[in-house]
């Protein structure tokens, strides 16, 4: 079926993608709460199997998508993205579904005396409430995986906004006339320049606070390594996927024989990563989010470029697997099933576990159970909440008009 449409169905298969994205970081997080081990050659197979590579998807879609624009003003030489237009679909994107589930799940949380399913952290929960309200989690360690772990990710992403905005505005304003593909360039490998000394510099700083017994990285929790500058190069990754497939310049790289390479060093490199954080901690600190974003864009570069291969069998299998329409569906409401499927893990996979133990067969219950829930929840609130805020900051159109915004 591919191999005759000389044009790739970019919308499906990005709505696949988040819908694969969700899948694998739901899988994770039924593993971290199910807690089941099986070892292999001293492999622990569940872990490998069930590691969080969706969330560095979700990172890179959205990189690719929020950057394209630019790009695209840039190699056309037209005016840059709408400032005003963009901060309001970024907000009517994210907000009100995250909004509701904030009040949503703490109400019945409180009416239905199960607190338990709200992790407060030995802080009050009108702080908890505060600081992801204000987006603002993040910065604590008491307060990162806090209310809901997941949400982290709902800061980083609301502060990737922020920056972008910012970048646009400072590009329109002071460098309009000397901005090219290049100039692009330098900023994308910059941000990921920008993000490996971050490391360090965390790195460092933890060293100096774990000598008066504040140390977090080796310490209370990983909150230095779950912020914007630490994540940027996985952003960076859709930056550079933005670049080299619609810049007129990169044309010589978006030769067909350079998609099942690239295909192929993505996928593997996926398989390889899987046990990076056991194997090779230090380098998974430094790189390891680097690496996973680097490797979806790959694959993504592989999919989506027009450069068709029409006898690569490795490609034409993954296009059919993002353009699967169970995945492209789970992708239009992966945002409100991403914000939802944790709290539903809680409540409903510790009763499980009491009545039939750790084994396969209760992860299978539990996966059985809990996503058609999800699902169902988030399909509700795709389609009376997500989708009528998304249709009220459509008042032009744009170059992403048609495309939505990419969950965390």
């Amino acid at each position: 079926m591919l191999k005759s449409e000389p044009v790739i169905n970019h919308i499906a298969m990005l709505d696949g993608a988040r819908g694969i994205a969700f899948l694998s970081v739901f899988l994770f997080h039924l593993h971290l709460r199910f807690n089941w081990h099986w070892l292999v050659f001293g492999l622990d197979v569940p872990a490998l199997l069930f590691t969080n590579r969706g969330i560095h998807l979700f990172f890179a879609l959205s990189g690719y998508l929020l950057f394209k624009p630019l790009v695209k003003a840039i190699n056309n030489n037209t005016d840059l993205p709408d400032l005003t237009y963009f901060a309001q679909r970024r907000f009517l994107r994210i907000f009100p579904a995250y909004l509701f589930y904030i009040f949503a799940i703490t109400g019945l949380a409180l009416l239905f005396q199960r607190v338990d399913i709200l992790d407060l952290y030995k802080i009050t929960l009108w702080q908890q409430l505060t600081s992801h309200i204000l987006m603002l989690h993040i910065f604590s360690a008491a307060t990162l995986y806090g209310l809901e772990a997941p949400w982290w990710s709902q800061a980083v992403e609301f502060h990737f906004y922020i920056f972008l905005g910012v970048t646009i505005f400072v590009m329109g304003q002071f460098f309009r006339k000397h901005l090219s593909v290049k100039t692009l360039l330098y900023f994308s490998y910059g941000g990921i320049g920008l993000s490996v000394f971050s490391h360090w510099a965390f790195l460092a700083l933890d060293r100096v606070l774990s000598w008066f017994g504040h140390g977090y990285i080796t310490g209370d929790s990983w909150v230095f390594n779950r912020n914007l500058p630490a994540l940027l190069y996985t952003f960076a990754c859709g930056f550079l996927l933005a670049i080299y497939l619609h810049a007129d310049q990169c044309i010589a790289i978006r030769k067909a024989s350079h998609n099942f390479w690239s295909a192929l060093i993505g996928t593997i490199g996926l398989l390889l990563l899987s046990n990076l954080h056991n194997a090779l901690p230090k380098v998974d600190y430094f790189l390891g989010d680097f690496l996973h974003s680097l490797a979806w864009s790959l694959i993504l570069f592989a999919l989506l470029n027009q450069q068709t291969t029409s006898n690569s069998w490795l490609i034409d299998s993954l296009r059919r697997i993002f353009s699967w329409q169970p995945f492209v569906s789970l992708g239009l409401i992966s945002y409100s099933c991403y914000l939802v499927h944790d709290p539903l893990i809680k409540l409903f996979l510790p009763p499980l576990l009491e009545k039939f133990g750790h084994s396969p067969l209760t992860y299978s219950l539990g996966c059985s159970l809990i996503l058609p829930i999800t699902i169902i929840i988030s399909t509700i609130t795709f389609h009376y909440i997500e989708k009528p805020c998304m249709q009220l900051g459509i008042h032009k159109k744009s170059p992403s008009t048609h495309e939505k915004g990419i969950p965390t």
